[in-house]
């Protein structure tokens, strides 16, 4: 988790007008963690899931899936990885 840190520390201050917003609700262990990043009036979300995936969504938005169960969490690591990636692919 320290490397993901570090990799979300240089993103965010990679250039400026960027910023990170995480989050996690209290919902009675049904919410999952959620990673927003923002820069260059653009914005990524990211959200973590084991059991919902759609076919549909829009470029900025990953929902990182993983596991066979609703118990199987894939993790915050995880969600700021996937929220990182579709930055530089999107050249946040």
């Amino acid at each position: 988790m320290e490397n993901t840190l570090t990799l979300l520390e240089n993103w965010r201050y990679g250039h400026k007008s960027r910023s990170v917003f995480i989050n996690a609700d209290d919902g009675y262990g049904a919410s999952c963690w959620t990673v927003k990043l923002f820069g260059h009036g653009k914005e990524v979300y990211a959200a973590e899931t084991s059991f919902w995936e759609h076919k549909t969504i829009p470029e900025n938005v990953v929902f990182v899936v993983d596991g066979n169960s609703d118990d199987d969490w894939p993790g915050l690591e995880a969600v700021i990885l996937a929220a990182i990636k579709k930055a530089e692919e999107l050249e946040l």
